[in-house]
């Protein structure tokens, strides 16, 4: 809500927003459904706003900013707490909570391929 108060509508051409494609896994109906729903309201956020976005797979932006040979959830998360703390240590202590840095490193990803 804090980015929407601040929000400037000149900025609206410089802003693009990226989006883990989700996991649907069909044995994980109630997961794959509460996902596809969080989905579905940032869509709708995203475009009541105008901005442009764009899907990315967590793969693609993994195997550029998480060490190779990980394996599982667990040092996933670990890997991506790790290195978002020291990218961006001004951040660290939000990432800390969360237990989660994805957003920064694929943020930083598309930074770096100039998407």
């Amino acid at each position: 809500l804090q980015l929407l108060r601040n929000w400037d509508s000149e900025d609206d051409g410089l802003i693009r927003v990226f989006i883990e494609r989700p996991y649907v896994n069909p044995q994980g109906f109630k997961a794959t459904a509460s996902a596809l729903r969080c989905l579905e309201a940032t869509l709708i956020a995203i475009e009541a706003l105008g901005l442009s976005y764009q899907y990315m797979d967590s793969k693609e932006w993994q195997r550029e900013m998480l060490p190779l040979g990980l394996k599982g959830t667990a040092e996933l998360k670990k890997a991506s707490v790790d290195i978002g703390c020291r990218l961006f240590p001004q951040y660290a202590e939000q990432i800390r909570k969360h237990k989660d840095g994805d957003s920064l490193l694929i943020a930083e990803y598309a930074r770096r391929k100039g998407l």
